[in-house]
């Protein structure tokens, strides 16, 4: 995947921001404008795509699934999970059931729609 498809990709997982880029975009992902928690999200994930589990592995960074990974390494790891009383099982049934199932199965599903 190119830079511009990637950011193009991650920006629009997430509903706050302002003038969404194409994936064929040269420079409008440059104006893309996040609150500061799904700033740091955004940022988790580019981190991810480098330097998360399977990123090593020779032809998957910088792939699709590469890209995939790293979001559902950020959910299934590093997102915050509402609740405080068993803060554990609040985090395994978002992954299972809840919003982190959603959020991959709309990562999964806008990744098909962008390599078809």
């Amino acid at each position: 995947m190119s830079e511009q498809e990637t950011q193009w990709y991650i920006y629009n997982l997430f509903p706050i921001k302002t003038n969404r880029p194409t994936p064929d975009a040269e420079d409008e992902a440059q104006d893309v404008e996040f609150g500061v928690n799904v700033q740091k999200y955004v940022n988790k994930i580019l981190e991810l795509m480098e330097t998360g589990k399977g990123s090593d592995i020779p032809g998957v960074r910088g792939s699709a699934y590469g890209v995939f990974n790293a979001v559902t390494e950020f959910v299934d790891h590093w997102q915050p999970v509402k609740g405080k009383a068993e803060k554990m099982s609040n985090k395994l049934f978002s992954i299972w059931f809840g919003n982190g199932r959603v959020f991959k199965q709309r990562a999964f599903n806008q990744l098909v729609d962008l390599v078809a």
